[in-house]
């Protein structure tokens, strides 16, 4: 699940993960993100289906820049999680403009040109994203963005299913990164259309990325979406 909003001060947006997250057994986790880096409230609540007067709330951290996270560890094999629904309400305290994602244990991220990622690495954790590039866009090149607002940040861009042929890029703290995936190079690897990865570790401890990946093509419909996304409402 990703979603992407504004929200005035005093705002209320109640979010209810799908039904995939149900049936997840291992981990759930939620991340939210402030692009205007005002204070606001995070809440994720577990519910019961038959009664919904039954439930619980699932303990949230702050613990990175303007965002917000929580981990969510279903009931176990035993259990029936469909009895169960999970609700995200984000409240904004100021305007800010959102970013919330919700994502399983083994779940890629997936990325479209109108999208930026905002993710908090843990140490010895690795986030997956996958760019699906059509047919018609083979001969495109594709523009990968990134930014470590703290902690170093190495990236593996390959693509899928042959991961011995992975580009590595590293990130210093506090830097961006622009790299241009060529058509060109795609091509010689025999991936110019398909699905291509991009996997991000924290090198060293935790680290904060933020990750934007478009078509060439589409550099200055990108660039008016990002003008509009920061603009108050």
């Amino acid at each position: 699940m990703s979603n992407l909003f504004h929200l005035k001060a005093g705002d209320t947006k109640v979010f209810k993960l799908n039904e995939s997250f149900t049936r997840e057994r291992n981990w759930i986790q939620v991340t939210s993100f402030n692009l205007k880096m005002t204070p606001y409230q995070m809440n994720l609540k577990i519910q019961e289906r038959a009664n919904s007067s039954n439930f619980f709330e699932v303990p949230v951290k702050t613990n990175w820049i303007g965002g917000q996270q929580a981990l969510l560890k279903p009931k176990s094999d035993a259990h029936d999680n469909s009895n169960f629904d999970y609700f995200v309400t984000i409240k904004a305290e100021k305007d800010g403009v959102f970013n919330l994602e919700a994502r399983s244990s083994n779940g890629l991220i997936a990325l479209q040109d109108r999208s930026i990622k905002f993710e908090n690495i843990k140490e010895n954790q690795k986030l997956c994203f996958s760019y699906n590039i059509d047919q018609n866009n083979s001969e495109s090149d594709v523009q990968i963005h990134a930014s470590s607002v703290r902690g170093e940040v190495v990236l593996n861009v390959f693509p899928q299913n042959s991961e011995q042929s992975s580009t590595s890029l590293t990130i210093s703290s506090g830097t961006e990164l622009n790299h241009r995936l060529s058509a060109d190079f795609r091509a010689n690897k025999d991936s110019a259309s398909g699905v291509w990865l991009i996997c991000a570790e924290a090198k060293e401890k935790e680290a904060f990325l933020t990750l934007q990946v478009y078509l060439d093509k589409n550099s200055k419909v990108v660039e008016k979406y990002k003008k509009l996304l920061y603009c108050k409402n």
